[in-house]
């Protein structure tokens, strides 16, 4: 089964919502902050997916943004590494911008806040399955 990442600095939502994925055989490793997570960088890069909410604190400064993901995204992207599929949790997909800036840096989905365990685990399905149909 597969390894994920999620960034989330809300645990009442992974709590909610993890064992879903897990139950379905897949192992989770929870992060915190962007810090963490940057110095978590070659675990991060060793998954097979990352669960990533945009505006979990403490990302690498971008004066292009407000949303510490999207730095967090862009400084995975300028290490010209194999990043695994990125899913964006967020409440934000109002925002055009932000959801434009997501799209260009490759991100496979954008999911809406607040989900529920069945649709996290279907979309996470999808994208995990469209990754080992491209391997």
């Amino acid at each position: 089964m597969a390894t994920i990442v999620w960034i989330e600095d809300d645990t009442p939502i992974i709590d909610r919502t993890v064992w879903r994925i897990e139950e379905a055989g897949h192992t989770v490793i929870r992060i915190a902050s962007m810090s963490e997570a940057l110095q978590r960088t070659p675990e991060v890069l060793n998954s097979d997916l990352i669960l990533l909410d945009l505006i979990t604190p403490e990302g690498p400064d971008n004066s292009e943004t407000e949303f510490p993901g999207v730095g967090f995204l862009r400084a995975l992207r300028k290490m010209e590494v194999n990043v695994p599929p990125v899913v964006v949790l967020t409440w934000v997909s109002h925002d055009d911008e932000v959801m434009a800036q997501c799209v260009k840096l490759g991100v496979a989905d954008i999911i809406q806040k607040p989900v529920s365990p069945s649709q996290l685990k279907e979309r996470v399905d999808v994208v995990l399955g469209a990754q080992r149909s491209a391997i």
